[in-house]
């Protein structure tokens, strides 16, 4: 424990020699390092009490009236956040992208300096969003050859995926699931290159993505025949 000693001098008549006087004994500093004064520990509170995200969206929750007094804190938090989220020093901001639904949680923020301890309330909860699907930015196939075009991530975000669309028509023997958003098919069609977007559906909203294609005709092969030359297309 730091402590720090105000001492006085003073003669002692009888002996002449000097008396130490304690006259105070301060301690400014707790046994943990920091001061237990309330004057400059930080203040700070979260205005909105009660704080909603959504699934898979970015979301930042920053206390108000913060003024740390010169001392900058460590901020700290409990219980844990999901995952997702996480709280930053020395401005005690939570922030970051949820994945999962959570209900109302109330989390208590501590604010820790060398002037001090001070905490703050904050509830969060997160919420269904709209769905998400990303596709690869483009597939290239061959006429009458199998097609296969599966999303690269999709994500119902809390609530079940009801449909999936696609404009323009996919070409003739290409088929889009309207629950797992995958295209399949083999078409007899040649097709040079085309944007797609894909609207993938729950009961919250509805979000895009685009993909393109392109589907060549098949290689030709050159022959000599008993009878003559001439060329076959192979599927």
């Amino acid at each position: 424990m730091l402590r720090s000693l105000i001492v006085s001098l003073s003669k002692f008549s009888i002996l002449g020699g000097l008396l130490l006087t304690i006259s105070s004994c301060q301690n400014p500093l707790s046994e943990t390092g920091y001061s237990t004064t309330d004057l400059n520990v930080v203040s700070f509170s979260y205005k909105d009490a009660y704080t909603r995200g959504l699934v898979r969206n970015f979301m930042s929750i920053a206390p108000t009236n913060f003024d740390d007094k010169g001392f900058p804190p460590t901020c700290t938090i409990e219980p844990a956040l999901p995952q997702g989220l996480s709280i930053s020093s020395p401005d005690c901001v939570i922030s970051g992208t949820p994945v999962a639904l959570m209900s109302p949680t109330t989390y208590t923020v501590t604010a820790l300096s060398r002037a001090g301890m001070s905490k703050a309330n904050v509830s969060i909860s997160v919420a269904s969003s709209a769905p998400m699907v990303t596709y690869p930015s483009h597939t290239v196939s061959r006429m009458m050859a199998q097609i296969l075009i599966n999303p690269i991530s999709i994500y119902d975000n809390g609530s079940p995926i009801t449909n999936c669309t696609v404009s323009p028509a996919l070409l003739t023997g290409l088929t889009l699931d309207p629950n797992t958003c995958v295209i399949s098919g083999a078409t007899p069609d040649y097709l040079l290159y085309r944007l797609y977007t894909v609207t993938v559906t729950n009961a919250i909203g509805s979000s895009e993505s685009t993909f393109s294609l392109s589907v060549a005709a098949p290689p030709l092969m050159s022959f000599n025949g008993i009878s003559g030359a001439g060329q076959i297309s192979l599927p």
